[in-house]
């Protein structure tokens, strides 16, 4: 699976904000949005899975999964200064994870069953999965939040 995209605003707006009560006008003005990147989605993603049959009923899986090109949040209507045109928010650092996976199917009581065990994060990645960005649109000021860590999975299904 591949994704490439290059989003962007594709031009400023107007804006004005009302009063609920009253129908009032409370204030106008423009958003200067234009050409800023969309944020908040990873606007280049790679992934592959490789399946492995051991026997039978016995895999080995390997998945690999890239996300780029990810900026940080922001609240796009706050764009209202002229001097913040055309400055787009902190770009988040690009991140590669693989993910291990065991499964083996087999019979319990004459009913069809299948043990999985995962392993997410296998390299123990430590990335930012998301950020909301801050007043000088760079990690200083950035509110980060990181992904999991390795984590461990065991599942068993049972087909009745």
């Amino acid at each position: 699976m591949a994704s490439l995209g290059n989003w962007r605003w594709k031009d400023n707006a107007s804006a004005t904000t009302f009063d609920e009560a009253t129908g009032d006008v409370i204030s106008s003005g423009t958003v200067y949005a234009k050409d800023l990147k969309v944020s908040n989605a990873a606007q280049t993603t790679f992934a592959l899975g490789l399946k492995y049959d051991l026997l039978d009923k016995t895999s080995v899986s390997l998945d690999y999964n890239y996300a780029g090109d990810n900026y940080a949040t922001m609240n796009v209507t706050s764009r209202t200064d002229v001097d913040d045109s055309g400055i787009d928010t902190w770009k988040m650092p690009n991140f590669h994870l693989f993910d291990l996976g065991l499964r083996h199917g087999f019979e319990i009581a004459g009913l069809s069953s299948t043990l999985n065990a995962n392993v997410n994060n296998l390299f123990n990645v430590e990335y930012i999965s998301n950020a909301d960005n801050g007043d000088t649109s760079d990690f200083d000021t950035a509110q980060v939040y990181y992904g999991a860590g390795r984590t461990f999975s065991l599942g068993l299904k049972v087909k009745f």
